[in-house]
């Protein structure tokens, strides 16, 4: 989060620009920093091998380390039941761990009975406690309620 920056002019342009820097109209910009790939290729839709297909993060600073929790996404109308993947964050800030080969490993896995999740909030209540998890279905459909 220290590396969010503020556009200096407004327009549909991103990055550098007459004048300062622009984020296509948006007032704030968070910079990407790396990037991570799956070993083995690209997720499978049909979740028939272990490679997540990733659908939404977010942050768990009630965890120790803080931790990124990943869900995958499936559609609402399928039967696949989604996981949910939490992944440490390294002393390095901004980064993952690592193991002694630069891959980063899910610290634990969870498989849901719910289907078509499309966002995730992880809290524990003690230190090390059993984390609890707050996932959402938007349902997609105009009028429809999200499920939380």
């Amino acid at each position: 989060m220290k590396r969010i920056l503020q556009a200096t002019v407004n327009s549909s342009a991103v990055g550098k620009v007459s004048g300062g820097w622009s984020a296509d109209g948006y007032q704030y910009v968070m910079p990407a920093i790396g990037s991570y790939s799956l070993a083995g290729g690209a997720c499978s839709s049909t979740n028939d091998d272990s490679r997540p297909c990733f659908g939404s993060i977010s942050l768990d600073r009630s965890s120790v380390p803080d931790s990124l929790v990943a869900t995958e996404w499936f559609s609402s109308g399928g039967t696949q039941p989604a996981r949910i993947w939490r992944y440490d964050f390294s002393s390095e800030p901004g980064y993952l761990a690592t193991d002694s080969s630069s891959r980063v490993n899910a610290s634990a896995a969870y498989e849901t009975n719910a289907v078509g999740l499309q966002g995730v909030l992880s809290h524990s209540a003690t230190s090390g406690g059993t984390p609890n998890f707050y996932v959402d279905d938007a349902r997609g459909g105009v009028g429809q309620h999200g499920i939380l």
